[in-house]
């Protein structure tokens, strides 16, 4: 039924972001999906895509977190058997609830992961504008796993507004 559909997203979407890292200002998966989509849209425009399956990817990309919640990212980088075990139960999780998740091709791969990390490096600089230096370390994460997508057109857009803007 949609209704239950609708509520598992919602459920995902509640879902906050950073938790281990103190921040000043609110930040969820829905506030996170929402930017991340409309970055997505326009990076897929520059590039000259259809952005309507890269959208509905990013406005789901995180639903999973309401089952599995969200693991920061250092445990999953640190532990990498952690961080593959998560990813299993989150795919099983989407194929059980999201089954029309969009599969994506490369190219849309690729501006997905540029809009997440692109996303996630405004909040951060947001937060170190209004004097948040909690932050520093993981926009300067975000500005290092951007230049494996310079090949993308806009990436480097983000990449100096990040470096010039937050001062890195």
């Amino acid at each position: 039924m949609i209704i239950d559909k609708l509520h598992v997203y919602r459920k995902g979407l509640k879902v906050e972001r950073m938790h281990t890292i103190q921040h000043i200002t609110p930040y969820n998966n829905g506030f996170h999906s929402c930017n991340a989509a409309l970055i997505a849209h326009e990076l897929c425009v520059l590039n000259g895509l259809n952005s309507a399956s890269t959208i509905l990817y990013m406005l789901l990309h995180d639903v999973a977190e309401g089952y599995v919640g969200d693991s920061p990212a250092n445990v999953k980088r640190d532990y990498p058997d952690i961080k593959c075990a998560l990813d299993r139960a989150e795919s099983d999780w989407e194929q059980k609830y999201i089954p029309d998740m969009p599969d994506l091709h490369i190219q849309e791969k690729n501006i997905a992961k540029i809009a997440d990390l692109s996303e996630l490096g405004m909040y951060c600089l947001e937060e170190l504008w209004i004097g948040n230096r909690n932050v520093t370390e993981i926009l300067v994460r975000v500005v290092e796993y951007l230049h494996d997508y310079k090949d993308v057109k806009g990436t480097e857009d983000f990449i100096e507004h990040f470096v010039s803007r937050g001062e890195l």
